[in-house]
């Protein structure tokens, strides 16, 4: 997966992040939640998963995946400024999709119910894998 992220992300540069970051940050915040939750609510009611199972689904289905979308926006021909909206949100979704999937993937790891989650895994765990993947991030791309 992080391939695949680091590949979608060489071909977007800077200044184009900067005219479209609006309408990307839109389609991933919304987008993704529509998705998550419609996945989830199918998986749940549709098919009959216990709620933490239809969680991780909804989580692992809201990744729209650079490697899909590029090959589509260059076979359909949409505007450039589309074409980089559709790319740079494929790639902002797929990690917040695996952050999301990964954070229910701990909480059905760990054998806790919805409600109790936070408590048992703990504030501080997810504080620290937080601060280390943005310190990470941070040193890593000087």
């Amino acid at each position: 997966m992080i391939i695949i992220v680091f590949e979608g992300s060489i071909g977007i540069d800077l200044k184009t992040i900067k005219k479209i970051s609006r309408e990307a940050t839109m389609l991933v915040s919304v987008g993704g939640v529509i998705t998550f939750l419609g996945v989830s609510l199918g998986a749940r009611y549709i098919v009959g998963m216990e709620w933490m199972t239809a969680m991780l689904v909804g989580g692992i289905l809201m990744a729209t995946g650079p490697t899909v979308i590029a090959p589509l926006v260059r076979h359909m021909k949409v505007k450039r400024k589309v074409g980089k909206i559709l790319e740079l949100e494929g790639v902002l979704n797929d990690a917040i999709a695996v952050i999301v999937s990964a954070t229910i993937f701990e909480l059905i790891i760990a054998d806790v119910g919805l409600g109790e989650g936070i408590e048992v895994i703990g504030i501080e765990v997810i504080l620290q894998k937080i601060v280390t993947g943005f310190l990470i991030g941070m040193f890593g791309g000087y």
